[in-house]
């Protein structure tokens, strides 16, 4: 899938003539003028397991400027639960549809043949359980493990996978009572209201 930022954007080509382009992204909102003028689904995750998952990415780029450990993760900036916060307070009132990781991987059928239905296109359910299977954690990795990734061994250090652990509630295995409080205390109301 198209994503903006990255070098596969201007060189996939959406094949799907009778259905919207998707492209991905991980930017703010505000960073580009397309963003106001398409529709937009936004997923929000867990804070903890996005905060787990963004640092252990952070730490495996080539050009990381973060240093530090997680519990100082957790307040910088520029890659913390603000940041995270920053991104859920730009898209969410602007979101035509909202979804969480957790429902995605928990119930991927009922989420989307609820979201065609909403947007008017009748998607065969055998479609969407092949698309579901095809995305799924562990065929991801098997893709990355035979195909790697486009550039990294330029962005990324060696031996990094990017499908790395996509189990939900990985936080109870990783994080301290106190470590989880701390970030859901710190998270956008949204998150709270959520995963409290």
């Amino acid at each position: 899938m198209a994503e903006v930022g990255k070098d596969n954007y201007l060189n996939e080509r959406w094949l799907h003539t009778d259905f919207p382009n998707i492209i991905k992204t991980h930017e703010l909102r505000c960073i580009n003028e397309l963003y106001s003028q398409t529709k937009s689904i936004y997923v929000l995750r867990d804070p903890r397991d996005t905060l787990i998952s963004y640092f252990h990415y952070r730490k495996n780029l080539k050009r990381n400027t973060f240093t530090g450990e997680f519990n100082d993760f957790i307040f910088d900036e520029e890659n913390g639960i603000q940041a995270y916060n920053k991104h859920v307070s730009q898209w969410l009132p602007y979101a035509d549809h909202i979804f969480t990781y957790e429902e995605l991987m928990t119930n991927s059928l009922k989420v989307f043949t609820q979201f065609f239905n909403q947007e008017g296109y009748n998607i065969d359910d055998e479609i969407i359980i092949k698309s579901i299977r095809l995305s799924s954690p562990s065929i991801l990795k098997a893709i990355e493990e035979a195909q790697s990734r486009p550039n990294n061994d330029v962005n990324f250090k060696e031996g990094f996978k990017f499908v790395r652990d996509s189990r939900i509630s990985q936080w109870k295995s990783c994080l301290s009572d106190s470590t989880s409080r701390t970030i859901l205390n710190a998270s956008h109301s949204k998150l709270q209201e959520i995963y409290a």
